[in-house]
């Protein structure tokens, strides 16, 4: 099957090196993902200030001590309810040596490194007990306001990558609000997308999604206003349309997850007992509620489910320059994620896995825009791309990877159905491409090559990589400028950024 693209392209460079954007045929456009990352984007990863020192304490094959309690203790002191500025934030510094962790370590609070000194800094999950070694988690994005809080959209329809929404509230939304957007869905939705007879085959053991399950909710800051609109600082990253259930905007109070914290330069190792043992470490780092925060040069071994997984209520989290390898566990569904991706704003780059299974991912309903930039996968036993139930845009960009689907999983799992939607890949090199398009909305396969595509998806230059090489840094380049993404990119991102 060679699929074939009816539209102008949707992102060119013209002369001057400005970034020209066409639209589909139903006037949506390429959604600006360079809002993704820590602090929004073009923000270099700050280098705490030491304040705590810890050196290993036992011999690596002493497998009774325990490290828990002091690194907790740590961390605990460190941590602060609120962070203003790079020189709040401290570092714990963990020497050179192993450190045996039998419990869990909490980071809850903002403004806290745990730093290492390299691979030669050994965290290593302990004994027995599936858990995450790491949990970075505190605090709630905010709850909503009760008393007008709450507008309808009055755009019939407001597409893909729109920042301008008309909404009447009288003056009470401001400039530097946060807001959600929120995407209502209805019936006539479920069934246009077909989703309504997932259960048609009782041996599949699917079911129908209902609207009331996909009500999706967009984080956003309001840059301008007046009184019969706002405009937001990131577009839409899924068309609202008022006959497919319309849409609200929510205003909603400060955010208080906990932020400004990191954990960096070390291996993070989990005992196992056996090659399909499954009581042991199973995530490296979990990060949940939290947000502008990062994960560096950390390398996961034996772990049954991922190197990091970002949750659900994670915003702006930058994870780089670290590898998920030697996973010990069955290999079936719900493992081997090695980097998971749910929550919304981030940024995961320059990464490495061996041996997984949906090695760069989305789970379900994940609300973009998100960013998987410069990632390889070697050796999988399924495939990247968003795994199921309309998570939608996620930049797929220069994902080296056997095979990269973007499709309608159907009655998979308890009914996965269409798994993603308004999802660009951009320069990726695979060995086969699956690009479907779901009804009322898109996606989008762009300057990648494979030895097969598959599917009806918007498709340009197969086969042959376009300009710009990377989506990604090219809109931070044209909104920040180059010192932003001097900031992000290695050498050789740099060199090759036209």
């Amino acid at each position: 099957m060679s699929p074939k693209n009816d539209t102008e392209p949707l992102v060119t460079v013209d002369s001057n090196g400005q970034l020209i954007y066409g639209r589909t045929k139903h006037g949506e456009r390429m959604l600006d993902f360079s809002h993704c990352g820590y602090m929004g984007g073009g923000v270099a990863l700050p280098d705490a200030v030491v304040k705590i020192t810890l050196e290993p304490l036992s011999a690596p094959q002493d497998e009774d001590h325990d490290d828990t309690e002091r690194i907790q203790a740590a961390i605990d002191s460190l941590g602060m309810d609120k962070v203003t500025s790079d020189k709040d934030i401290s570092a714990i510094l963990l020497r050179a040596g192993t450190y045996r962790i039998q419990g869990q370590l909490k980071m809850e609070k903002s403004g806290v490194v745990l730093r290492g000194q390299g691979e030669e800094t050994i965290l290593v999950c302990s004994g027995t007990g599936q858990r995450s070694l790491i949990c970075m988690s505190g605090g709630a994005p905010g709850p909503v306001y009760k008393n007008d809080g709450q507008f309808k959209i009055q755009d019939e329809k407001v597409p893909l990558g729109e920042t301008l929404i008309h909404v009447k509230h009288n003056g009470t939304i401001q400039v530097g609000d946060r807001v959600y957007v929120q995407r209502n869905t209805n019936n006539k939705w479920i069934k246009r997308l077909g989703m309504d007879h997932l259960e048609d085959d009782p041996k599949a053991g699917a079911n129908n999604w209902k609207p009331e399950t996909y009500v999706q909710k967009y984080e956003r800051t309001v840059i301008a206003t007046d009184e019969e609109s706002i405009t937001i600082h990131v577009g839409v990253p899924c068309t609202i349309q008022e006959n497919f259930g319309g849409g609200e905007i929510i205003r909603v109070k400060p955010d208080r997850r906990m932020s400004h914290c990191g954990v960096e330069y070390m291996d993070i190792v989990s005992d196992y007992n056996g090659e399909e043992d499954e009581d042991h470490g199973w995530k490296a780092v979990d990060m949940n509620c939290i947000r502008d925060s990062w994960v560096r040069n950390v390398s996961a071994y034996h772990f049954g489910y991922s190197c990091v997984s970002i949750d659900e209520k994670a915003i702006r989290i930058t994870v780089q320059d670290c590898k998920y390898l030697e996973p010990i566990s069955k290999i079936r569904g719900g493992r081997r994620y090695s980097f998971n991706l749910c929550g919304q704003q981030c940024l995961i780059q320059r990464c490495y896995t061996s041996h997984g299974r949906h090695d760069y991912v989305n789970g379900s309903q994940v609300r973009g825009p998100n960013v998987f930039l410069d990632c390889v996968a070697v050796d999988h036993h399924a495939d990247c791309g968003p795994h199921h139930r309309w998570s939608v845009s996620t930049l797929f960009d220069n994902i080296k990877c056997p095979v990269l689907n973007v499709r309608n999983r159907g009655t998979s799992g308890t009914g996965h159905g269409w798994a993603g939607a308004n999802m660009v890949l951009w320069n990726c090199t695979t060995q086969k491409i699956i690009c479907e398009y779901p009804p009322a909305a898109n996606n989008f396969c762009i300057g990648c090559k494979a030895d097969e595509f598959a599917g009806d998806g918007h498709f340009e230059s197969q086969g042959e990589c376009v300009v710009p090489r990377s989506l990604y840094l090219a809109q931070l380049k044209e909104r920040l400028g180059m010192d932003a993404v001097k900031s992000v990119a290695n050498e050789e991102q740099f060199e090759f950024l036209g």
